[in-house]
């Protein structure tokens, strides 16, 4: 059993931090070592203003993710040159393709 004035810590811990030491011997650790939360500037918010900005948030990710979605989804473009073939292009991830499709000709 401890009695007063004594604690479960080494004797060079004791010298490093006297002045803890101390005020925890006298009590006053808590009221001067320990942070304290100003609650009068804390924003207080209502449960409905904390559901509607959860909301928003899930809102604002959902739109993100299909802008990206968007974004990386491939574009083809079909167009026809002046030989009659088939010029497709395909950009995907910011690199282009182009194919060329050559219609053959029946010969008699």
């Amino acid at each position: 059993m401890l009695s007063k004035k004594e604690a479960v810590v080494k004797a060079s811990e004791n010298i490093k931090h006297n002045d803890a030491v101390v005020d925890l011997n006298a009590g006053l650790f808590g009221k001067k070592w320990m942070p304290v939360t100003d609650l009068d500037n804390v924003e207080r918010k209502s449960t409905g203003q904390n559901i509607a900005n959860n909301l928003q948030f899930q809102q604002s990710t959902r739109i993100e993710n299909l802008l990206t979605d968007i974004k990386n989804k491939p574009v083809q473009m079909v167009d026809v040159d002046g030989l009659n073939r088939l010029v497709e292009t395909v950009v995907k991830d910011s690199v282009k393709h182009v194919t060329t499709h050559v219609k053959t000709r029946m010969r008699v």
